[in-house]
């Protein structure tokens, strides 16, 4: 399950490039990071790949712990 878990970030990344918002540290940054989760990749882990990788955290909590 992992590989194909591996697979589908992998995919959904390449589809939805957020390189320079991982490589930035700011509460904007996470904010964006926190969007983009919740609007590209999450949907297209379950809609691509039907894989629920559970309820995105809300963004206050995100932002006070984006791990």
């Amino acid at each position: 399950m992992s590989e194909d878990f591996d697979r589908a970030d992998e995919t959904c990344r390449a589809q939805y490039p957020v390189a320079e918002l991982e490589q930035q540290d700011s509460p904007e940054a996470r904010a964006q990071q926190h969007a983009y989760l919740r609007d590209e990749w999450v949907p297209c882990m379950h809609e691509t790949f039907d894989i629920d990788v559970g309820q995105l955290p809300s963004l206050e909590t995100y932002l006070a712990d984006p791990n």
